[in-house]
């Protein structure tokens, strides 16, 4: 494998090994914190669209990003993301 991805992304393995792992965490935490507002709409208001929100600005900040930036749109009723 040539690893082309680290080329374009300017990260050591190691480095991209971690991050992706940080995002996985925070995206499963945010899956599970949804499943359980799903049933009890009082809880975790706002803890998943806040992690998936984390994300997306840490994914917009890294250098040389090959899938483009992401664009959080809110209004009053709905939040939408835009890939540019």
């Amino acid at each position: 494998m040539s690893f082309e991805h680290l080329k374009v992304t300017g990260e050591s393995y190691f480095k991209h090994m971690c991050y992706a792992l940080w995002s996985t965490l925070l995206m499963l935490v945010a899956a599970v914190t949804c499943c359980i507002h799903a049933f009890y709409p009082d809880v975790f208001q706002c803890t998943a669209s806040n992690l998936c929100k984390k994300v997306i600005q840490h994914v917009n900040a890294r250098k040389g990003e090959p899938c483009g930036q992401v664009r959080v749109e809110e209004d009053d009723e709905t939040t939408s993301l835009k890939l540019d």
